[in-house]
């Protein structure tokens, strides 16, 4: 029988692309497909549990890179009914979380580094981490800025902004290690095939990719494809005040790399993957001739 995987919102961006990536590896995929009533009602919940019964369970319920709809949605509590199900069935359980539980004001974040959460979607990604961390065979995988062609995210926002002919605003000295959702997918994946096949390595790991850049090389970077690609006159602001900090996203992924052997990619590359993608939903777009 197929190892069996659920993931709890596949209606994300990142859910998606889980989804696709895990199926085409053979792997049973399952979803709570929660609505807001449902997420509120535990008893529901667990039945759904109950009833997919899965191998594994990654918790995907209201992520986001930027962390905004964690402050919409019973997060919390879904987590907890989660770990507890994980718990009393002896299940796998994955939750991903992101650079926002450090307070940002290092270079760089390792795994043993002490959390103080930058923001109160930081705050939220703590308190989901403590639930989690409760599990006996549990994983916890911090990311980096996560950039993709779906969704809201720093790549989409600044696109679109250029796209449109617009200014598109940054903090020109805020530094991150982007990942797109192509290589969380690979990760992801990679991670389920070596726990299918007994891995018991468990606990928290970062990701991003193998170069840190800073916003406004990325926004660079983003705007001289497009430029390349069709006729954009869209401008980079830095909206940063003198007295801004250059607040770090920069993930250590040395622990990743050591345990499952999963080499990370240039910035660069998931870029250009996910701006090809990008591209291409906009079939209005006028390439240069």
């Amino acid at each position: 029988m197929a190892y069996s995987v659920l993931v709890t919102d596949t209606s994300t961006a990142v859910g998606k692309v889980l989804e696709e990536e895990l199926t085409s590896s053979d792997i049973q995929v399952l979803s709570l497909n929660l609505s807001d009533s449902t997420a509120e009602n535990v008893c529901d919940i667990q039945a759904k549990l109950t009833q997919c019964n899965p191998d594994m369970v990654i918790n995907t319920y209201g992520w986001s890179d930027k962390g905004e709809r964690l402050l919409d949605l019973p997060v919390v509590p879904v987590a907890q009914t989660i770990s507890q199900y994980c718990s009393d069935n002896n299940k796998v359980l994955m939750q991903l979380s992101n650079y926002r539980v450090f307070s940002g004001t290092k270079s760089g974040f390792l795994e043993s580094d002490e959390i103080e959460p930058r923001d109160s979607c930081g705050t939220v990604f703590a308190e989901l981490e403590k639930i989690v961390a409760e599990v006996e065979r549990h994983i916890l995988l911090r990311l980096s800025w996560v950039i993709g062609a779906t969704g809201e995210n720093l790549m989409t926002t600044i696109s679109e902004s250029l796209w449109r002919g617009n200014q598109a605003d940054i903090h020109a000295e805020r530094r991150g290690a982007p990942v797109g959702h192509c290589d969380i997918a690979r990760i992801v994946t990679a991670v389920v095939k070596q726990v299918s096949c007994g891995s018991q390595n468990w606990g928290i790991f970062h990701y991003s990719s193998a170069d840190v850049c800073t916003e406004e090389e990325l926004a660079e970077e983003i705007s001289e494809r497009l430029k390349s690609e069709c006729d954009t006159q869209g401008m980079i602001n830095d909206i940063s005040d003198a007295e801004a900090k250059p607040y770090s996203a920069a993930l250590g992924y040395r622990r990743l790399m050591d345990n499952f052997g999963i080499q990370p990619r240039t910035w660069r590359q998931g870029l250009n993957l996910e701006l090809t993608t990008w591209l291409a939903q906009r079939s209005e777009h006028k390439i240069k001739e």
